[in-house]
């Protein structure tokens, strides 16, 4: 009897956790934190690695992979994490405020800890439902619900320090 209930109890743990990681069950949300994890991971492993870690987002295909080139092997890239988006970007903008809505660009983390500045735009039902943004010289990454621009937080910055440092 206590056979039968563990392994059903096995049986059951299994079936939930593969029925976690069909993408029709993954939120917004759940993607915007994947993203912000998967940007301290590559500022953390480029910072310890003293390497340049590269970010590929390949917008027409819903995917990105997180890679540093190994320069004893004619820079053959080395695959850090592989991984294809739940949901949809919408597009991405760079700190040149270029907007990329498809097609592939390429972020880098650099080990002296920036990075490139950018802003992805989360899409459910053609609206914009969330922003991760990169910043270039913070630890962490920012989500921000709906569209926000890089305006928005400097001004905020500009208005915490307004008076307190002048």
């Amino acid at each position: 009897m206590a056979i039968v209930l563990f392994l059903m109890s096995l049986l059951l743990s299994i079936i939930f956790s593969l029925v976690q990681s069909f993408s029709i069950f993954k939120t917004t949300q759940g993607e915007a934190e994947i993203l912000k994890d998967m940007f301290n991971f590559a500022k953390r492993t480029a910072i310890k690695s003293g390497q340049i870690i590269y970010m590929d987002f390949d917008l027409d295909e819903d995917k990105y992979i997180i890679y540093r080139k190994l320069r004893e092997k004619e820079l053959e890239n080395k695959i850090l994490v592989e991984r294809n988006l739940s949901t949809d970007i919408a597009s991405i903008k760079t700190h040149s405020g270029t907007q990329i809505d498809r097609g592939k660009l390429t972020i880098r983390f650099y080990p002296q800890g920036f990075n490139d500045e950018i802003y992805i735009y989360l899409s459910s039902n053609n609206k914009i439902v969330k922003t991760v943004f990169f910043p270039r010289y913070n630890k962490y990454a920012i989500i921000k619900n709906g569209e926000y621009f890089e305006e928005e937080f400097y001004d905020n910055i500009l208005q915490e320090d307004k008076g307190e440092n002048f």
